[in-house]
């Protein structure tokens, strides 16, 4: 919280986006939190996979190099 300075003065897009996403929350913020908790949920196995497939190419590239 201490490296927060609102004195600045802030983007016109960041306030256009964040305007409706709290709109959006607002609407039915017990559907949006279970969303973005899935999402968030769901990112773990999504970025381990995507570091296994990464790892099993990089050695295919080392096999073929040899």
């Amino acid at each position: 919280g201490k490296d927060l300075y609102f004195r600045n003065r802030q983007p016109y897009v960041a306030i256009l986006i964040i305007v409706p996403i709290f709109g959006i929350i607002s609407h039915n913020p017990a559907e949006i939190i279970f969303l973005i908790s899935c999402g968030y949920a769901l990112s773990g196995p999504y970025d381990y996979l995507r570091k296994k497939l990464k790892d099993k190419e990089r050695i295919w590239d080392d096999d073929f190099l040899k």
